[in-house]
């Protein structure tokens, strides 16, 4: 009986999510050209989106992974795995509703669809942010304008003519 016991749990805990690191496997070596330069997990990254936030929002199984020359970000990924698809996607839901109420440093908010997946748009503090679920994942990908595009389309592994629209510098 405690063997039983030992194997559903070992089962259960392997079911129910995976380690902070697993979210290693979804964060590319580069993205759209550019070198990752530094990634941050658990509870460091947690700490950091908290600090963004000014109050805990991110779920502990998390991770920032910055990319470009060391000279700057140019790029900045930030993955949070949720408990189920259902609870990345009512994150998503929320951060769309607190977002397109205003009142953010945040503006131009867009809703579109790349090979059926729905992805957000916005404009603010000199980048491009584009946030969407991926299964039990909630992504939030901010970028300079020369690489949110195609960076977008490497995440969602989509070609960027599947974007629907061109994020470009004027």
């Amino acid at each position: 009986m405690r063997r039983k016991t030992l194997l559903l749990a070992g089962i259960l805990l392997l079911g129910w999510g995976c380690s902070e690191d697993s979210l290693q496997r979804f964060i590319p070596r580069t993205l759209a050209g550019l070198p990752l330069r530094e990634t941050v997990t658990g509870g460091n990254a947690v700490s950091m989106i908290a600090e963004m936030h000014g109050k805990p929002v991110a779920p502990k199984e998390s991770a920032v992974a910055h990319y470009g020359e060391k000279s700057g970000t140019t790029a900045t990924l930030y993955l949070s795995r949720y408990a189920t698809a259902a609870a990345a996607r009512s994150m998503l839901a929320e951060m769309s509703e607190r977002i397109g109420g205003g009142g953010s440093v945040f503006r131009h908010h867009r809703k579109f669809e790349v090979n059926g997946r729905p992805v957000e748009m916005v404009l603010g503090l000199g980048q491009v942010h584009f946030f969407f679920a991926k299964d039990r994942i909630l992504c939030w990908l901010a970028a300079d304008v020369r690489h949110a595009a195609p960076a977008l389309a490497q995440l969602l592994e989509a070609e960027i003519g599947d974007i629907p629209f061109p994020v470009q510098a004027n």
